[in-house]
Parts: C-alpha cells; sequence; structure tokens
C-alpha cells in the first residue's frame, strides 16, 4: 500500500512541479497535507524526483529544478525531432477528432490549466501514430521543462493563440496536409521556445505571456 501512495505522489508532484515556485523549499509536511498522505511516500517520491533530474537538493533543502536556457534549447530540439516524426505517421486519426472537438471547445470555454492541455495535445498528437515510444518520450521532455514553462504562463490573448494553432493542426492533419501540419507544427514549437527563451532571461517581464 506505501508502494501504491509513493508512487501516486511521484505521479502528482510530477504534473504538479509547474504549480511551485523555483524558490519555494519542497518541505514533506505540506506536501504531504496537499496529497492527503504521511510524510513516508511524500519522501520516497521526492528521492524518485531528485533522481530523474527534476528536483534538486541545495542549502535550505529540495526545490524545482529549473533549467538552464541550453538545456531548455536542447530539449526544445528534440521535442521538435520527436513531434516531426510523428506529425508524419498519424494512424488514429478519431483522436485527432476528439483534440478539435476538445480545442473547439476551449475556443469558448478556455482550460483552467493551459499548459496541462498543451502538453495532452502534443501528446495525443503522437499516441495517434500508433507508436508509444513516441508519447513516452515527449511525457519525459516535458516533465524537464515543466520548470521553465512555468515562468511563461498564458494570458487571454496568448492562450487565444495557442487554441487556433492547435485547431489548425489538428485540421491539417484530419485533412491528410502533412506539408501544411508540419509548417504549422514547427512554427507553434519554435514560437513556444522563443517566447521561453526570453522569459528565461526576463522571468518578471514575461510572466503573462504563452509557452506552446
Amino acid at each position: 500500500m506505501r508502494g501504491s501512495l509513493a508512487q501516486y505522489v511521484y505521479e502528482a508532484l510530477r504534473v504538479d512541479l509547474t504549480r511551485f515556485d523555483p524558490t519555494q523549499r519542497l518541505a514533506a509536511e505540506p506536501l504531504a497535507r496537499r496529497y492527503g498522505v504521511s510524510r513516508t511516500p511524500v519522501r520516497e517520491a521526492l528521492a524518485r524526483l531528485v533522481a530523474d533530474g527534476l528536483v534538486v537538493r541545495r542549502r535550505g533543502g529540495l526545490f524545482v529544478h529549473q533549467p538552464p536556457a541550453e538545456q531548455v534549447a536542447e530539449l526544445y530540439e528534440l521535442r521538435m525531432v520527436l513531434e516531426l516524426r510523428g506529425i508524419e505517421r498519424v494512424r488514429e486519426r478519431e483522436v485527432m477528432r476528439d483534440e478539435l472537438a476538445r480545442w473547439n471547445r476551449y475556443a469558448a470555454s478556455p482550460p483552467t490549466d493551459a499548459l496541462a492541455a498543451d502538453e495532452q495535445f502534443h501528446l495525443e498528437l503522437l499516441g495517434a501514430t500508433g507508436n508509444s515510444a513516441l508519447p513516452e518520450a515527449l511525457f519525459e521532455v516535458f516533465g524537464r521543462l515543466r520548470a521553465a514553462r512555468s515562468l511563461d504562463r498564458p494570458d487571454a490573448t496568448r492562450l487565444a493563440a495557442m487554441t487556433t494553432d492547435h485547431v489548425a493542426i489538428a485540421r491539417a492533419v484530419l485533412a491528410g496536409d502533412t506539408t501544411g501540419a508540419t509548417t504549422l507544427l514547427t512554427n507553434h514549437i519554435r514560437s513556444g521556445h522563443e517566447r521561453l527563451a526570453r522569459a528565461l532571461n526576463n522571468p518578471a517581464a514575461t510572466a503573462n505571456t504563452a509557452s506552446a
């Protein structure tokens, strides 16, 4: 039972890392209250996150790892390779129909967690290839980018642009327009990286923009 609780906390924390300020210490007791468990599974989950490189030990305790700009650039390069390879191999079109419907709904009623919704779109896109290794690899990339991407939260304008991009990409995929979908996806990812690079250089000035 304890092992399953530790797994639960580990998975929840991986998703929630963007909600923590990188200067905020990750202490076992408040996290235990947050997830409704004892401190033991929290400590085990934190140890796994340290091993993953998503949490670091510094003076004063454990903190969310904030990757440097150089590492972010490398991760975005890997993300680009994975997603462009995937968009050429989409087979399960029903998945993309569902994503198109979801993002059409978001145009009228935006998601409460734009970052999680954005990740889901890109993971579903790779999942539609039928190759489970592709979304698994992208999930790891997103995990390492989450702390950095938390600096680049969307305002209403950027969320609208994100929605427009996702709808256009899904429509191109469903129309069989691989060239158009590839161009749209490339621009979407590249612009997200450019905004995030600006956010890393000047967090206060870019706190209300969005990443792709």
